[in-house]
């Protein structure tokens, strides 16, 4: 008894330290690509604990710390990460890594209890293969992506629980209490736990079909926890919760033409176009987890492209995936563990297929960290079956040899396995380590190519050579070059052109952006400071007049009107403009500090003191504001306060 507790103990204690030596080379990497998300943009993070329960809150807008998903537990354990390791990424990579460690250990005791029939080395075989496959090192070695991790973590402990429930003769209550709050974590991690749900109703199938439990006690527990995540994903998006922030007009448009460079299916609007890019993704997933290569961390637009029905390759999948219907069909009274991996992937990848709902990438390697499970057990158990057939046609010693070669090429495929994964982690040590690796697999990638001018940009400001000027501008003209709907990146060049010294060419831009996009504001403000910058005042004032006209305005074009009419000598009419334009609600102190200094000279000197007071309110640690109360008003009167507030 002893021997074996100590046998299954260093199986589990080997399991989980393949799984952290294999990926111990991301303990000293940095942040990296959606990690902006969750931690070095997210205010509510780095809060740490005082933070927590306002991640519970859904808010969405514009900002990138709302551009993440209803998922207050990961949020939760990143904002523990910020409490206790500050802003260090090394600490949470080893988190991560520690995290996957355990997961591996769980997936190999739920084989166990999902088939109990197969034998150890079988179930070994497929937790190997799931640990060193390459596919996982976006989600292990990105740190955004513990939210997949936590989801699978609590999604198969969910299944270990109904299992145990199943198979229980006492205390079933508190294996149907852990099922589902398992499940509900699993969903709060990351909302595509949903899928464990479906993988209990498939459990529950196959103890019913097989006899094992009835009705009633098979699939009341998953019925009830589908429900229930109904239930959750509706109170997320009540009043109870839910905050929009995006309504701002300077950032309408964004999420549109994001949508289209992360995944042009959204463009789409009929199931008869969709489709034949869902089998052809489906196609290419399992095409990623037989051969992984190559690996990008983007699929989007330009990397990948819309198909249509006249696709060879569309109909290559069309064929195989009939085909995989007919197997299940056909021995539909004998499944085994072939038949549930075959259907453990179909749920787990149902929620990527755009047919319920476009999902934000055409395609991500992240999508495949559940699925993959499903491979591996299809992939282990095939092998075994073939192995076994052989062997009872070969005579014994051949036997022998046939077995040997099987362990030979399972060490191959496991070491290939480890020293890809190793390799690939090196590529997520940081944004430019990322985007160099890729470069050459996404050159016609339009994001990508935003990005990796963006991160040129970031990481070059102490020291920019004329070279690394031309390559920013580059990769910015390739991205825009790909798609011209990418308006955040002409944005960023025509800025980028302009702190460069051409400013022309950033006014051409600006232009060019408006009228793609005659809503963005976010151009029109760029248009409007480019004007003031090269005191090209009358042009600036025409144009704010125009966009007035369009129906559209903002505080920050008002502002620079009003300071424009001021540089004019029109110091009345620029009165006039910036008292109009607090219907806008500026929030900005440079507004209020020119109409107090209007007010001041030509106006009311007491309504001048409040806008004053209101523009040190909005910028405290300006001293030039603070001296220039108390020159005009070395004595503070509360009446003025009080009608500050009033503004």
């Amino acid at each position: 008894m002893r021997k074996k507790l100590l046998f299954n103990v260093s199986i589990y204690f080997g399991i989980f330290m393949l799984a952290v030596l294999l990926y111990s080379n991301t303990f000293t990497h940095e942040y990296a690509y959606d990690d902006a998300i969750v931690i070095t943009q997210n205010d509510r993070v780095q809060l740490g604990i005082e933070g927590i329960p306002s991640l519970f809150k859904n808010i969405k807008g514009g900002e990138t710390q709302y551009r993440y998903g209803y998922r207050p537990v990961t949020l939760t354990s990143f904002a523990l990460d910020s409490e206790w390791f500050l802003l260090e990424p090394g600490p949470s990579h080893i988190i991560n890594t520690l995290w996957y460690g355990f997961l591996c250990c769980l997936i190999f005791y739920f084989l166990q209890l999902l088939f109990p029939k197969s034998t150890l080395w079988t179930t070994i075989a497929i937790t190997l293969i799931f640990i060193v496959h390459p596919i996982h090192t976006e989600v292990v070695a990105n740190i955004k992506s513990r939210d997949e991790i936590l989801m699978m973590v609590f999604g198969i402990s969910s299944a270990i629980f109904f299992l145990h429930y199943l198979n229980a003769t006492k205390n079933r209550w508190l294996w149907s209490i852990l099922t589902i709050l398992a499940i509900v974590l699993s969903f709060l991690s990351r909302e595509n736990g949903l899928v464990f749900g479906g993988i209990l109703v498939l459990i529950a199938f196959l103890r019913y079909t097989q006899k094992q439990s009835s009705f009633k006690e098979a699939f009341w527990i998953p019925s009830s926890i589908i429900l229930l995540l109904i239930g959750i994903r509706y109170i997320s998006y009540s009043d109870l919760i839910f905050t929009d922030k995006s309504v701002a007009l300077s950032i309408q448009g964004t999420f549109v033409e994001e949508g289209f460079l992360g995944n042009p299916i959204t463009d789409l609007t009929s199931i008869f176009d969709i489709l034949p890019n869902t089998l052809f993704i489906l196609l290419n997933y399992l095409k990623l987890l037989v051969y992984p290569h190559p690996l990008v961390h983007d699929y989007g637009y330009g990397y990948s492209q819309l198909v249509g029905w006249n696709n060879v390759w569309v109909w290559v999948s069309v064929m195989l995936h009939i085909a995989i219907l007919y197997f299940l069909v056909k021995t539909r009274k004998k499944w085994g563990m072939v038949q549930v991996g075959i259907i453990f992937y179909f749920i787990s990848i149902a929620l990527f297929t755009h047919l319920l709902q476009v999902t934000p990438d055409y395609m991500a390697e992240r999508y495949l960290f559940v699925p993959s499970l499903g491979f591996a057990i299809v992939v282990v158990t095939l092998s075994k079956q073939g192995i076994s057939w052989f062997q009872g046609r070969l005579k014994k010693n051949a036997s022998r040899v046939l077995i040997y070669s099987t362990v030979v090429v399972l060490v191959g495929i496991l070491t290939t396995g480890f020293m890809a994964t190793r390799n690939r982690n090196l590529a997520w040590k940081n944004n430019l380590t990322l985007f160099k690796a890729d470069s050459k697999v996404l050159t016609n990638g339009a994001r990508f190519n935003y990005n990796y001018a963006l991160a040129l940009y970031e990481s070059s400001q102490a020291s920019r050579s004329l070279a690394m000027k031309d390559s920013i501008l580059s990769y910015y003209e390739k991205s825009i070059a790909i798609s011209k709907r990418s308006f955040k990146s002409m944005l960023d060049y025509g800025k980028t052109l302009e702190e460069f010294g051409q400013r022309d060419k950033a006014v051409a831009i600006f232009k060019e952006s408006i009228l793609l996009n005659p809503k963005n504001v976010s151009a029109q403000i760029l248009l409007a400071s480019s004007f003031f910058e090269q005191q090209q005042y009358q042009q600036l004032i025409d144009h704010s007049q125009k966009m007035q006209k369009d129906g559209l305005t903002h505080p920050d074009i008002v502002y620079l009107e009003g300071a424009a009419l001021v540089q004019l000598n029109r110091p009345e009419e620029a009165l006039k403009t910036l008292r109009k334009g607090l219907m806008t609600q500026p929030r900005e102190s440079v507004y209020f500090n020119l109409l107090s200094d209007l007010e001041y000279f030509l106006g009311d000197k007491t309504i001048a003191r409040a806008h004053l007071q209101k523009a040190v309110a909005l910028a405290p640690t300006n001293a030039d504001l603070q001296k220039k109360m108390n020159i005009r008003y070395p004595t503070p009167n509360s009446e003025n306060l009080k009608l500050l507030n009033t503004q």
